[in-house]
């Protein structure tokens, strides 16, 4: 399998999300029929269906869509428009920007952006040059995870770090939560996967 072709949202009125997506988000239209209508987007085909009596819409699938720069603006931008958001954006625990909106069935729709490259040992974007440990312009860490030579600290360092200084004391998570959502993200960063 080399990527995803086609995404289908089960709809319960085609006319109605057709125009959502269309008119609200701005998303051309390439081809409709009865009961499908088919949308352009680059990566992959992104559809919409209209549902039958008995299938249920608006849950267990998110849509997010990546896009250059300006999720704020978009935020703004779909606002004035009337398209409500979950809530205002909001920077990730990956290193994105995204903004989140639920769709005329309910179905989440989120728009983000990368921040910059990540370190690669706690996953916090580095946005300057002053954020790679030691001051090292390719350093692949930031100066939390590094000594002040720019060395990266102990796996066990850096996890105590990221429990208390981000888990903790910024997301507002218990220690239990803040080690379990710690060790789940360690488990993806390339420092940490050797």
């Amino acid at each position: 399998m080399r990527k995803v072709g086609c995404v289908i949202l089960k709809v319960s009125d085609l006319e109605k999300s057709v125009a959502f997506y269309r008119e609200s988000l701005g998303i051309k239209v390439d081809f409709e029929m009865d009961s499908l209508a088919m949308l352009k987007t680059s990566g992959c085909f992104f559809g919409l269906e209209k549902a039958s009596h008995n299938e249920k819409v608006g849950s267990g699938i998110n849509l997010t869509f990546e896009i250059e720069n300006g999720v704020d603006e978009l935020y703004k931008e779909l606002e004035s428009k009337g398209v409500k958001f979950k809530g205002r954006p909001y920077n990730t625990d990956w290193g994105g920007r995204i903004a989140v909106l639920t769709d005329p069935d309910g179905y989440e729709v989120g728009f983000y952006e990368m921040l910059g490259p990540l370190c690669e040992a706690c996953g916090m974007p580095i946005n300057s040059a002053k954020m790679r440990g030691g001051g090292i312009e390719d350093n692949p860490y930031c100066v939390y995870c590094c000594n002040e030579a720019g060395k990266l600290k102990s796996r066990e360092e850096v996890r105590e770090g990221m429990i208390t200084g981000y888990y903790m004391a910024q997301r507002g998570m218990s220690r239990k939560e803040s080690e379990k959502a710690c060790d789940e993200a360690m488990k993806w960063l390339p420092a940490w996967k050797k």
